[in-house]
């Protein structure tokens, strides 16, 4: 997988040659937008880029959400929740939009009210969606701890089975030996030590909020499930 440094500058470099063939095609904008934001980091110049971008093609809905960031990173977050308001009103059926706006705007902002709404609208939407679970459940352990147990319960469920980890292990084990004698991408490696450390991050969480609310029961199942 190639890195950033060695990708950002040819996709410049393209955006730029699409903008001389047609310098009012606002989603080539909104692309040289994130380069700015997210390779130059200069804000600044991402958020003129952006609001050029949103002239030119006002229901371009990813321009919306990615300006949002770039306002999050500025500390101008009524902007923030604003744009990416903007952006779920363009397309009010995507789970991905109802909860960024609730996990990324909402809850950082510390409008928890407004943030357990939006990630209740996700979960409605699709119940396996894990940010929507994820953000429900720090929204619960921050307010009602055994709730927060549930919450956290279904976050873990939504995917994985019993013992994840075990398989992913399994996986791991079988990808390296499938390496001695053929090509593997590293990333399917990656892919499986992602996925292990993520599931220990969650059933660590869930034992943790267990014990803060009384339930050392609860506590010892997830640490033999883990």
């Amino acid at each position: 997988m190639k890195s950033l440094t060695e990708v950002a500058p040819k996709a410049k470099a393209l955006v730029n040659q699409a903008l001389l063939l047609d310098p009012e095609f606002g989603q080539e904008q909104s692309a040289l937008g994130a380069i700015a934001m997210f390779y130059d980091r200069n804000l600044h110049e991402a958020q003129r880029i952006y609001r050029l971008s949103m002239e030119l093609n006002p229901n371009w809905v990813s321009t919306y959400r990615e300006y949002a960031i770039c306002m999050r990173a500025m500390g101008r977050r009524d902007e923030a929740i604003a744009s990416m308001k903007h952006a779920r009103d363009l397309d009010p059926l995507s789970v991905v939009f109802n909860t960024s706006l609730g996990l990324w705007e909402f809850y950082y902002a510390h409008h928890y009210a407004e943030a357990n709404e939006q990630f209740q609208t996700s979960i409605a939407m699709d119940p396996t969606f894990l940010s929507a679970q994820l953000g429900l459940a720090s929204y619960q352990q921050n307010h009602m701890e055994k709730e927060a147990i549930l919450a956290w319960q279904d976050y873990i469920t939504a995917f994985w089975k019993p013992r994840p980890c075990v398989r992913a292990g399994k996986n791991i084990r079988e990808l390296r030996l499938r390496c001695s004698h053929a090509y593997v991408p590293q990333q399917g490696i990656g892919t499986q030590h992602r996925r292990c450390t993520r599931q220990l991050r969650v059933s660590n969480g869930l034992r943790s909020i267990a014990s803060n609310a009384g339930e050392q029961g609860l506590g010892l199942i997830m640490a033999r499930q883990s």
